[in-house]
């Protein structure tokens, strides 16, 4: 005998699940802005300041380490100003030792030449009446071989100008240096001068040249040498 049949009974429904919370969107913040670096400041933006020089000189800016100077225009000129005295001061100096130099070989020049006039004068000026008073003359005015000639011949030239009763005045017409440096000189000297004696009583003209050699002892110019020339 067929069983009957088992009806099964469905099954319940599945239940329907449970939704899924879908999660809302999160709005992004948005980022904060980066901080950009400034632009690095220019050579020209960053150089310091300048310091002003005052008139002694000081400069603010010794008193910032490392700070960069620059010469105002008033310390180049002053600059310029203090190289241009120093040349000067120099040029100066040497124009001074030049010309110290040669006003002292003037005078040298001039003193030697005032001897041996003095010496041309004082030998062509004497005669019976003064001999005496020249040779001393002529005495201290000269030195070495010339001295010790007048000294020599004195006495006979003062006895032959009394017994001829000669005399001769003498007048320098014209006198120069030949040569001279520190210690000797020699000079050429024109004397005219006007002879008598007991033969020719009446004055005749004579001109004599001679050339006179000196000699610097100490500071005065002695005659060492008297020769006459043509």
């Amino acid at each position: 005998m067929d069983k009957p049949a088992v009806v099964t009974e469905p099954a319940e429904t599945a239940e329907p699940p449970e939704p899924v919370a879908v999660a809302e969107p999160v709005a992004a913040e948005p980022p904060e802005p980066v901080a950009l670096d400034e632009p690095a400041a220019t050579a020209e933006e960053s150089e310091p300041e300048l310091p002003v020089v005052d008139e002694a000189g000081a400069s603010a800016a010794l008193a910032v380490p490392g700070a960069r100077r620059r010469p105002s225009r008033r310390t180049l000129v002053l600059a310029g100003l203090s190289v241009l005295l120093l040349a000067l001061w120099a040029t100066g100096g040497w124009l001074y030792v030049h010309n110290r130099g040669t006003s002292e070989l003037d005078a040298q020049r001039a003193q030697a030449l005032a001897t041996a006039q003095k010496v041309a004068a004082d030998l062509t000026s004497i005669g019976a009446d003064n001999a005496q008073t020249q040779i001393q003359s002529l005495t201290q005015e000269s030195t070495g071989g010339f001295r010790e000639q007048i000294s020599t011949y004195a006495a006979a030239l003062q006895a032959i100008l009394q017994q001829a009763h000669a005399g001769s005045r003498g007048t320098v017409s014209a006198a120069g240096i030949e040569r001279i440096d520190a210690n000797t000189a020699s000079a050429l000297v024109t004397v005219s001068a006007t002879v008598s004696n007991s033969k020719l009583p009446n004055a005749q003209p004579v001109s004599y040249r001679m050339g006179v050699q000196l000699q610097r002892e100490g500071d005065r110019w002695l005659a060492s040498d008297v020769n006459f020339v043509p």
